[in-house]
């Protein structure tokens, strides 16, 4: 487009406004013209000027964020360069591992079976386990590993005292560290024995919860444009949660609850209330993955108690939800991660200990198992087999909820969806379909937590003495 200009702004929200506006948010969408807004976009962003800078990368491309074949080419130059280069080999470019590897989508062969770059174009005769990269082991130390020339973790040295598992095991007392998981990978990859689960007496904790148990799942949005008058920038908005009741039956109840409505009115009311309506929330255990529901329901009495009196009713919801009926029940909010990562090692766990890495190592272990048989669910209406195959593979349940066309993965993607359907800046299909994503999502998150309980209880009732061990 020769004969555009380009100006380039940045814009940055000033941490000490407050809307005066409400509905900030919808409103610089649907009206970004009308004078109170203005006035208000006005104060609540610095503008700063960078289209100096980006005509001088436009010039000249800088070696810090490129290869160095490309290195002070102007953009239209690489361009070419890149194109040439396809028609001389369209399989490779001259490039080496390196460290922004570790984020890479194609790193690894994806859902569709497409093979990564690194089994292309890495090939390393003596590596017998060339899926496992030192970017997936768990904890800290990758980068200064691959500085080292270590890809692979089976080409990482592993010291003599915890060269085998009966050696990691006695290192350190009465959780599992990071470091000993990390070595256990290391054995793994490098073909050595380790246990498909090792479990610790801590997780004894989970006999003394009190029913009904609330696996609970919500999701929040931050966004510059605050929803409220007397809002600020990236304040939480929390638009949606899932919650899975257990009652000492073992029978589960399920219940959400989603801000779908059109426009961006302030979803917190409805949010508490609809908290109130699960049977027994006021009852038993609130069960979560992270601390993150239980500073939710802090972030929100603090908010409501700034205006104290006209949301007495929410005060009230919030804090016998916070503080049980009883007053008496000693894990009140319990958190699942915090079992999993001093009590818990599973060998098909890879690259973290967040709730999906983990439900996904779960059911890769049972479908391990010769017992194994289904795991039904029922998510948004989609009913489906978390251990069943797909050409002859399980595939992550999380890509299984999913649309054709469309992705909720993780909670920023679910974030990014809830703001594009408030702006009203989507389709009629999206508008239909985000929802039906969103419900699925939050409802997977919840139930996964159920899917972690049954597996933990079950050892825990297996535990002898010190240790579980299962090979």
């Amino acid at each position: 487009m020769p004969d555009y200009s380009i100006n380039v702004h940045f814009y940055f929200p000033e941490r000490g406004f407050i809307s005066s506006t409400d509905e900030l948010f919808s409103k610089a969408v649907e009206d970004s013209n009308n004078p109170e807004v203005q006035s208000d976009l006005n104060n609540l962003f610095a503008r700063v000027g960078a289209t100096e800078g980006v005509h001088q990368v436009l010039s000249s491309i800088p070696g810090i964020v490129s290869h160095s074949h490309f290195t002070g080419s102007s953009v239209t130059e690489a361009l070419l360069k890149v194109e040439d280069l396809q028609k001389q080999d369209p399989d490779r470019l001259d490039v080496s591992i390196h460290s922004e590897c570790n984020h890479c989508l194609f790193r690894k062969k994806n859902e569709i079976e497409a093979p990564g770059c690194w089994s292309r174009f890495f090939v390393e005769p003596t590596i017998k386990n060339a899926d496992q990269h030192v970017y997936d082991l768990i904890g800290h130390g990758n980068e200064n590993e691959s500085e080292n020339g270590y890809y692979f973790q089976e080409q990482i040295p592993v010291p003599d005292h915890f060269a085998a598992f009966d050696q990691i095991k006695k290192s350190i007392g009465n959780t599992i560290t990071i470091q000993q998981r990390r070595y256990l990978q290391l054995l793994k990859a490098k073909g050595n024995s380790v246990p498909k689960i090792w479990a610790k007496k801590g997780l004894n904790s989970l006999n003394q919860l009190t029913f009904p148990l609330h696996f609970i799942d919500f999701e929040a949005s931050t966004f510059a444009l605050p929803m409220n008058r007397h809002g600020g920038p990236y304040q939480s908005v929390y638009f949606q949660f899932s919650c899975h009741t257990m009652d000492s039956e073992g029978n589960l109840t399920h219940y959400e609850w989603l801000d779908d409505k059109p426009g961006s009115a302030y979803p917190h009311r409805d949010f508490v209330h609809n908290l109130a309506g699960i049977d027994g929330i006021f009852e038993g255990t609130i069960i979560q993955y992270s601390p993150f529901e239980v500073q939710a329901i802090n972030n929100l009495i603090r908010e409501f108690d700034k205006n104290s009196m006209i949301h007495e009713d929410e005060l009230d919801i919030l804090n016998r939800i916070r503080m049980s009926q009883n007053g008496k029940d000693a894990h009140r909010f319990f958190d699942l991660s915090k079992l999993v990562s001093q009590y818990y090692f599973n060998s098909f766990i890879q690259g973290g200990l967040g709730l999906k890495d983990v439900m996904n190592g779960i059911l890769n272990y049972i479908e391990s198992e010769e017992t194994a048989d289904s795991y039904q669910v029922d998510l948004a209406g989609l009913k489906m087999d978390l251990l069943e195959n797909v050409n002859g593979e399980r595939i992550n349940p999380y890509r299984r909820i999913q649309n054709s066309e469309s992705n909720i993965l993780d909670g920023s993607e679910a974030m990014n969806a809830y703001l594009a359907l408030k702006s009203g800046r989507v389709s009629d299909d999206e508008r239909e379909l985000i929802p039906t994503l969103l419900r699925r999502y939050c409802a997977l998150d919840s139930y996964g937590q159920v899917i972690l309980y049954h597996h933990l209880k079950k050892i825990a009732g297996s535990m002898d003495g010190e240790n579980f061990i299962h090979y």
